[in-house]
């Protein structure tokens, strides 16, 4: 691979490289990606292209990566995050958090493209299995939008999008994997690996989105992390209700490939 700056990116999607591929190595920086690497997320961008879940994401930060460089900007916006003290990095393992965390400088009411406050979804990757209330990401503003989720508390996966946490998957033994919760502004659905979980109502719910930074490892409430969760994270996402139950799976696989390449998966 050759260095990215400028028309560099527009010669390197024509030698096979995704175009968004190339603006995100550009913006890590060509030293901090391999050559490999740089492919393998070229394809996993394209493999969710093709899967039509691509345009529906506004932010995808992969924490499973080969440096911190480039685990701490995201693959879609290509925000670049800052630590919350200090959670522990492992090369293609992700982050472990405990008390502590990553603020993401995503604020969905600026950066948000395809996601609404009335059509949103929000998802985790949990490398390790907890059960605590504890929010893996989000923010919220005390009397307005919401963006929370916990992907078990006990036995379920609890989300609040702009309205009060419910179960949004349930019946779970084991948090690790992928929860996704969403919401179309009054019901909400959550999807664990894929498979759809508890269709619920929100009562009393805002239609805005949440106007201050997602954190990960805890939520973000007026600056503050709150609600640490002793977790590791592998990825996570943000982006419209638009999926249907095939598109989840389908991204849901997609994923799992590249994560099982890095030998993350679980």
């Amino acid at each position: 691979m050759i260095g990215l700056t400028g028309s560099n990116i527009a010669l390197l999607g024509a030698s096979g490289i995704d175009p968004d591929a190339a603006r995100w190595i550009a913006t890590v920086g060509q030293a901090n990606v391999s050559a490999p690497r740089g492919r393998l997320i070229s394809d996993t961008i394209r493999e969710l292209k093709a899967a039509s879940v691509w345009a529906d994401l506004d932010f995808l930060p992969v924490l499973c990566a080969e440096n911190t460089a480039s685990a701490l900007v995201d693959w879609k916006a290509r925000k670049t995050m800052t630590l919350i003290n200090t959670p522990t990095f492992t090369a293609d393992r992700g982050y472990a958090f405990s008390s502590s965390g990553i603020n993401t400088g995503f604020v969905p009411s600026t950066d948000c493209v395809a996601a609404t406050g009335t059509s949103f979804m929000m998802g985790v990757y949990e490398r390790t299995d907890v059960s605590i209330i504890n929010r893996a990401m989000g923010a919220l503003v005390s009397g307005g939008p919401s963006a929370i989720l916990t992907p078990r508390n006990a036995a379920n996966a609890v989300a609040g999008l702009n309205a009060s946490g419910l179960n949004v998957v349930t019946s779970l033994s084991d948090s690790r994997g992928l929860t996704v919760a969403q919401t179309n502004g009054t019901t909400g659905l959550g999807y664990k690996n894929g498979a759809a979980g508890a269709s619920v109502t929100w009562t009393t719910p805002n239609s805005t989105l949440v106007n201050i930074a997602l954190f990960l490892g805890g939520y973000n409430v007026t600056g503050t992390l709150t609600s640490a969760r002793s977790s590791t994270l592998g990825y996570a996402l943000f982006g419209a209700n638009a999926w249907s139950a095939t598109q989840h799976a389908s991204f849901y696989a997609v994923m799992q490939r590249y994560m099982t390449k890095l030998g993350a998966n679980v």
